[in-house]
């Protein structure tokens, strides 16, 4: 069982640092091109339909990234809780073996 655990959590964690990369040059490219009408915005100050269009870039490229951090963020979590519980489980597993171990015959002798 703590193998599996084990296995999910890096397998999680190995998932969502992909997904990030793979995130990286989407978001690069929507980011140039809020920077482009940005300054086609500055240069042409009071022109509605270049303004309206920096504006939905924008909104557009902060939710991509807001959304891209908040999977990555939750997937890393979800696997380091993985990673947790498999501890957890190795430890009451190492106490359950310390309180029923069944003394041997050198033990025995000791005490005598």
């Amino acid at each position: 069982m703590k193998r599996v655990l084990q296995f999910t959590s890096v397998f999680l964690i190995v998932v969502s640092i992909l997904f990030g990369l793979t995130q990286i040059s989407s978001l690069n490219e929507e980011r140039e091109d809020m920077k482009y009408w940005k300054e086609a915005a500055n240069e042409n100050y009071g022109n509605d339909l270049i303004e309206e269009k920096y504006i939905l870039l924008k909104d557009i490229y902060v939710s991509h990234l807001t959304i891209t951090l908040a999977s990555i963020i939750s997937v890393i979590l979800s696997g380091i809780f993985f990673l947790a519980l498999a501890s957890i489980i190795t430890l009451l597993q190492e106490i359950n073996s310390k309180v029923r171990k069944i003394p041997g015959d050198d033990d025995l002798e000791l005490l005598n």
